[in-house]
Order: structure tokens, then C-alpha cells, then sequence
């Protein structure tokens, strides 16, 4: 329980604010440098390079994953194929968001039924193909550095990682369709409360941001355990995946808004106080030192977002629990490092039998196969008493 207190307490005020950091110093250098003065085209060069940079890293994730492979996190490939990596992936993230979010803004305008649609048309789509698991984002989510699966890029469909037809489609929709949903829900969320929400102090409207995060995710540190518990209930009941999406469902809806007011507290308090004659130096040291920080702790990849997650999918022991590991993360290395360090032993003691076994069974066959008469089963019954 202290552990599981622990890793919401420092994803929330450190590890989500620190991503939030790093995606607000690029997307604002972009805003003051991409086009400044033709919002539009840079927002469309913005959508093609997210857009066609995902889908060829969703493409190539095999090629990532048998190149550079899982590696020990002190090896120099992995200081810098991971690492470079996770940079690339998170900037592309930005570039994507930033362009549909910017058209967006441009074609339907910021107001109070732009907001509204937004959100109400990518809840209800993600809803709808059961994957509103992907709006998830820190301070619910923490991805660690070693993660096996860390150049994978899950598709809606759940295509199998290899080159063919099917991959290429699943991946295409994921990025080109779910991924703009996500976009959707977060511009919509987002914006109800620029418009509602003290839209002429600033100040006041991020301070409020950051409390109903706050409160928002303590009341689901409450919530988590409850719904874990009923998840691993209806296991033994008839609808099981049918109460299991349920569950997931309502526990990640309540969850999503947290990430939202979270980041958008913390971006809209460096818009207040960021003096803008040197905007491009605070923001690029925020952007960099941000990830950099998230690197050292081993958990950089956090600043990502890729793949597709359905409701209901999860194991019993992963339940209705955020995947907002780190601390309890090390805690089970460690704990299967001992064990495994128990169980060698015996592994070892057993594999030793196995082959004593063996050593038995073929001097055995030898023996009968040399011999002429009767007499020879006795010399095989005193040597395996022997040697047993």
C-alpha cells in the first residue's frame, strides 16, 4: 500500500509535470518559429511530419526491436538507441498533436460548442471501438526504460508484429484515426476550461486545474483498490469480460481528466510567467531538462505516446489499476531477481538428476545389448541400485 501511495505521489508532482514541461517547450517553439504568420500551413506541415513519422516508426518497430533489442540500461546502446529513440518518438508525438489540434482551432474556431463537439466526438469514438484506454497519459501512466516491449506499437486491432498487409492497415488506423481521437477528447477537455473556466485570469484558471487534478486523483488512489477487487470478482462470474470492460471503462473515464487539467495547469502557469523576450531559451531548457530528468530516473519513454489500449483486455493482477508503476516496478524486479536467485539452485540440482538419469538409461541399453544370456539382467539390477 505504501508503495502504491508512493508511485501516485511522484507521478504526480514530479514525473507528470516534468512530461507536460517537455511537450509545452516544443510545442511552443514550433508556434513561435513554424510560420509564424501562416498558423495554417504550419499547422498542416506539423499534421504530415506527426502523422508520417509515427506511422514509419509503427512500421519499422521490428527492425528497432532486432537492432538495438532489449539491453542492459548501463550498455552504450542503450544510453543511446533508447534514448534517441524515446526523443524522436516524443517530438513526433508533439508535431502530430500540434497539427490537428492547430487545424482544428483554425477550421472550427475556440468556443463553447468547438470544445464541446471535440470532446464529445473522441470520447464517444474510443467508446465506441473500446480503446478510450489510449487517452491515458503521466501522471497516470509511468513507462520504464527496459520495458521488452519498448519499440512495440500496438495496433486497434492487434495485428501481429511482422511486415504484412494487416500490420501496415492497423497501424495506418491506429495513428491516422484512434490517435486523432485522443487528439479530440484532450482539445475538447482542454478547452472547456479555457472558455469556461476564468478564460480572463489565467492565473486563477490554472491554479483550478491543478486542484481538481489533485483531488481527482486522490479520489481515485481511493477508488483503485475498490474497483480492483470487484474486477477480480466478476472473473468467476458468466460475463466476465463484460463486467471486467465495465469496470475499466468507468475507472478510466474518471482517470483521463486528471491527465488533461494536470497538464494544462502546469502549461498555462509557465505561459503566465515565462517572460516572452526570452521565451525560447526558458522553454528549450524546460524541454530538454525535463526529459533529461525523466531519462536519468529510467523512465524517459513516459514523454511517449504510441500503440492502442482496449477495456477489458487487462490480467487479473493488473485489474483497474493506472499503470503508474516505479517504484513498485523495481520492487518486483527485485523480488524475481531473489527468486530466481532460490530457484537456480534447485534448477541446477535437478538438471544434474535429469542427467544422471540419462548416464542410467544408456549404460542400461548397453549392457542389454551386449549380453548373451539370461545372466546379464543381474549386473544391470546391481548397477542402477548402485548407482541410485
Amino acid at each position: 500500500m505504501l508503495a502504491f501511495l508512493a508511485d501516485n505521489a511522484l507521478s504526480h508532482l514530479l514525473i507528470g509535470p516534468l512530461t507536460a514541461l517537455f511537450w509545452r517547450g516544443a510545442w511552443e517553439f514550433l508556434n513561435r518559429h513554424l510560420f509564424p504568420d501562416n498558423p495554417e500551413l504550419g499547422a498542416w506541415i506539423c499534421f504530415a511530419i506527426g502523422n508520417g513519422g509515427l506511422v514509419g516508426l509503427a512500421l519499422s518497430q521490428n527492425l528497432w526491436t532486432t537492432y538495438i533489442g532489449v539491453e542492459k540500461t548501463c550498455s552504450i546502446k542503450w544510453l543511446v538507441g533508447y534514448h534517441l529513440y524515446t526523443y524522436i518518438l516524443g517530438v513526433l508525438n508533439v508535431f502530430h498533436w500540434r497539427g490537428l489540434w492547430e487545424l482544428l482551432d483554425i477550421y472550427t474556431g475556440v468556443n463553447g460548442i468547438s470544445c464541446l463537439a471535440s470532446f464529445v466526438i473522441g470520447q464517444c469514438t474510443l467508446w465506441l471501438f473500446r480503446c478510450s484506454k489510449t487517452l491515458i497519459s503521466p501522471p497516470l501512466v509511468v513507462d520504464i526504460d527496459n520495458d521488452p516491449a519498448f519499440f512495440l506499437h500496438s495496433g486497434r486491432f492487434h495485428a501481429k508484429f511482422v511486415m504484412s498487409m494487416t500490420n501496415i492497415i492497423d497501424s495506418i488506423f491506429t495513428v491516422v484515426f484512434i490517435h486523432q481521437m485522443t487528439v479530440f477528447y484532450w482539445r475538447g477537455l482542454w478547452e472547456v476550461f479555457d472558455v469556461y473556466v476564468f478564460p480572463e485570469n489565467g492565473y486563477a484558471s490554472s491554479v483550478i486545474c491543478l486542484l481538481v487534478s489533485f483531488l481527482l486523483h486522490g479520489l481515485l488512489c481511493i477508488l483503485q483498490p475498490i474497483f480492483n477487487r470487484l474486477f477480480r470478482s466478476a472473473e468467476k462470474s458468466d460475463n466476465r469480460k463484460t463486467w471486467q470492460w465495465l469496470l475499466e471503462t468507468f475507472i478510466y473515464f474518471l482517470g483521463n481528466p486528471v491527465c488533461v487539467t494536470q497538464w494544462r495547469g502546469v502549461w498555462n502557469l509557465c505561459n503566465e510567467y515565462v517572460d516572452p523576450s526570452n521565451a525560447d531559451v526558458v522553454d528549450l531548457t524546460l524541454h530538454f531538462l525535463s526529459v533529461g530528468v525523466l531519462m536519468m530516473m529510467a523512465c524517459g519513454h513516459t514523454v511517449t505516446t504510441r500503440g492502442c489500449f482496449l477495456e477489458g483486455d487487462n490480467s487479473v493482477d493488473d485489474g483497474c489499476m493506472f499503470p503508474n508503476k516505479y517504484f513498485r516496478h523495481w520492487m518486483e524486479k527485485q523480488m524475481q531477481k531473489q527468486e530466481q536467485a532460490v530457484l537456480l539452485p534447485q534448477q541446477d540440482q535437478q538438471l544434474a538428476q535429469d542427467q544422471q538419469v540419462v548416464v542410467i538409461e544408456n549404460k542400461t541399453t548397453v549392457l542389454l545389448s551386449n549380453g548373451d544370456n539370461n545372466n546379464d539382467k543381474y549386473p544391470v539390477s546391481v548397477m542402477m541400485i548402485t548407482v541410485l
